[in-house]
């Protein structure tokens, strides 16, 4: 945990930019505030840039403890903490999640993810604090954050995120992020704490002549998309390998078929059974990985040479054939790289 010299009390003084001294005391002051929060209405406004591409959009939030309504032109999310409605204004589809279904799941305390959460982001990044500065009429504290551990930067490269939290509520008001390739920003223009919204606000009634689906409807046509074998070899063209070689416990999952642009591109699931998998993907456009900080190695997949690539929690086996990528992908400790690598000298074309 970092430590540095420039706090005083719970509350940070600011006479110039200086590290942040006890971000223990930062991480658990913001988990009291949001668990004492009982809600807000704000007005949101987000860009996003890449490149020449720009797009802001704006939008409005109610929350209520575990309730929220979020309202975009052509967009809008209800929740009443028991049932989410998603609704696409110009499709005039509504989509019903029954969020009860979770309920027998082992799900961690949202307060021991907040934890979590922050107190990972504190440990793996530089902390500077900047000073007090106003976002929509609130005292905010101005945060720069820059990673400083190797899997972040591996992940993530040598951006810089900046953030303005609520002195009172610790609730994010501001937020940039800015990477290598693009930027982009989350600024609150307007929120107010003093509201009082009948639980009612938190339902929504599905328009005359809306279509509707559920989370069942999604998976039973996820479901449908998928592919066995058989039929992944008789909608593509490309050479879909054998595999002769997979390690114990492991078999084929299922497939993905996917054309978009002249652009084609197959994913081949291989699972234990339980939660350790792998995949094999297949593409007709060879391209070359440019993660930064990534670790590439030069490896034989037979008399093939390939790539090892190396990132964060991912290990990927990347070579070409016959003017077709082959990709073999294992995440963290699901699969060893050595088993990894016999998976791929043992495919047939």
């Amino acid at each position: 945990m970092k430590r540095a010299v420039c706090a005083c009390g719970t509350v940070l003084l600011f006479t110039a930019a200086c590290a942040v001294e006890d971000t223990d005391k930062l991480v658990e002051n913001a988990i009291a505030a949001q668990e004492n929060l009982e809600g807000y209405y704000a007005e949101v406004e987000s860009s996003f840039a890449f490149g020449d591409e720009n797009d802001t959009s704006t939008y409005k939030e109610w929350v209520k403890g575990e309730r929220y309504r979020y309202e975009q032109e052509d967009y809008i999310t209800v929740s009443d903490g028991e049932t989410t409605w998603s609704y696409d204004v110009e499709s005039n589809v509504v989509m019903i999640m029954d969020d009860t279904v979770w309920e027998d799941e082992e799900m961690p305390d949202q307060s021991e993810m907040m934890r979590e959460m922050l107190t990972d982001m504190m440990e793996s990044n530089d902390v500077v604090a900047h000073g007090r500065e106003t976002v929509a009429d609130r005292e905010t504290i101005h945060l720069s954050l820059t990673p400083s551990d190797e899997e972040e930067i591996a992940m993530f490269g040598d951006g810089s995120y900046e953030i303005w939290i609520d002195e009172e509520t610790y609730l994010p008001l501001r937020m940039e992020w800015d990477g290598e390739d693009f930027t982009t920003s989350m600024i609150y223009t307007m929120i107010d704490y003093d509201i009082n919204l009948d639980d009612s606000f938190f339902t929504f009634e599905i328009p005359e002549g809306a279509e509707v689906g559920t989370w069942d409807d999604w998976e039973t046509e996820m479901g449908s998309m998928t592919m066995s074998l058989e039929e992944l070899r008789e909608s593509t063209e490309m050479t879909v390998p054998e595999t002769a070689y997979l390690p114990d416990g492991y078999e084929f999952e299922d497939a993905f078929h996917y054309e978009f642009s002249g652009d084609e591109s197959a994913i081949l699931n291989f699972s234990n059974g339980g939660h350790e998998s792998f995949s094999l993907g297949i593409s007709n456009s060879v391209e070359q990985y440019g993660f930064e900080g990534a670790e590439v190695d030069s490896v034989m997949i037979g008399d093939i040479e390939g790539e090892r690539i190396s990132m964060y929690d991912m290990t990927i086996l990347s070579w070409t054939d016959s003017g077709l990528q082959y990709e073999l992908m294992s995440f963290g400790e699901d699969l060893e790289y050595d088993e990894l690598l016999k998976v791929a000298e043992g495919l047939e074309y």
